[in-house]
């Protein structure tokens, strides 16, 4: 858990709370899949709640060193766990690249679309606005 408390400290945008990041990532599951721990999209290619990928999966478990399988993708937790992951992974590669600080909305792209390079697929404008308006919902 303390590795965990590391990458949330670590990627989360510096202006907003612990509960902010909570909140996006509750409205990427919804947008994802309202939940559905047995959801597969992308021609079988994306699975469990949050529509994890195999090579983002890999990504995650990498990034903080465990041996989880394919099958714990359809886990929630595990899926949380693996999403904040690829976020500090791939925050920091954005915040390299960029030299500009994560927002909620950066997290959500690079969640949508994959490692930052050079800029969004226009895919990421659609993405972001279900993202945003179902945060503004939980509120």
């Amino acid at each position: 858990m303390t590795a965990l408390l590391a990458l949330l400290l670590c990627v989360a945008p510096a202006e907003a709370p612990a509960s902010e990041l909570d909140v996006l990532l509750d409205a990427i599951m919804w947008v994802e899949s309202r939940g559905d721990v047995n959801a597969v999209g992308d021609g079988g290619r994306s699975v469990g709640p949050y529509q994890i990928t195999k090579e983002y999966w890999f990504d995650g478990i990498e990034t903080l060193g465990v041996r989880w399988g394919l099958h714990e993708r359809r886990n929630p937790d595990r899926s949380r766990v693996v999403v904040v992951a690829y976020f500090a992974r791939y925050g920091t590669h954005y915040r390299r690249a960029t030299g500009k600080p994560l927002t909620l909305e950066v997290l959500a792209r690079l969640h949508n679309s994959g490692p930052w390079t050079g800029s969004w697929p226009k895919a990421t404008n659609e993405y972001w606005r279900k993202v945003s308006a179902r945060m503004r919902r939980s509120e």
